[in-house]
């Protein structure tokens, strides 16, 4: 999995290309909770290349949410494909989770 990671404004927008799986998500969680303490929360997940999430993924997703509540800030995810959409339901973490159809959408949620 690669990760593309961009700066606008005061949000990070982070873009893992690629399915996330067991061997990406102690990186991939690593990874986030950097950018969510670097920017006091302000970051989006950008999902339009992540064709799959394994179940220690959607963990990653969850614990993220949890973080990301305890400071007063929700779990931004945008431009999310269908299966993830679907795992996300399956698992209950959608619940967790602010879903945007483009990450300009989630980007303009923080104003």
């Amino acid at each position: 999995m690669k990760v593309d990671i961009q700066r606008l404004g005061s949000v990070t927008v982070i873009s893992p290309r690629g399915a996330i799986s067991q061997e990406e998500s102690e990186h991939f969680e690593q990874l986030l909770e950097e950018h969510r303490l670097r920017t006091n929360g302000r970051v989006v997940l950008e999902f339009s290349q992540v064709p799959l999430v394994d179940s220690r993924a959607v963990e990653v997703l969850w614990d993220f949410a949890d973080r990301q509540r305890a400071t007063g800030q929700m779990a931004k995810l945008a431009a999310v494909p269908e299966l993830c959409r679907e795992i996300f339901e399956l698992t209950g973490v959608a619940q967790q989770l602010d879903l945007y159809d483009s990450s300009e959408s989630a980007i303009r949620s923080f104003i």
